[in-house]
């Protein structure tokens, strides 16, 4: 049982690898309200946040990481509408 349950799960992995530009490996993730969070073993692609101010509003930004191998880049992207 427990080799049929392994095949299965690495029949999963690749599936989940191979079938889109993302791969997101053991991912738990939310994203509600203004907040993004997550953990994962092994991610690649891209999250995205959009949040609307006003003007005289703050954005208050705070994250935690640890990368233990590549590299994580954290951008804040501002589009003015006028």
């Amino acid at each position: 049982m427990k080799k049929f349950a392994m095949i299965v799960f690495l029949i999963c992995v690749a599936l989940i690898t191979t079938s889109c530009n993302s791969t997101k490996v053991f991912y738990y993730g939310s994203n509600f309200g203004n907040e993004i969070k997550a953990t994962y073993t092994y991610f690649t692609g891209t999250e995205k946040k959009n949040i609307g101010l006003k003007e005289g509003d703050v954005l208050r930004m705070e994250y935690e990481s640890v990368v233990n191998e590549g590299t994580l880049t954290l951008s804040l992207l501002i589009q003015t509408m006028r």
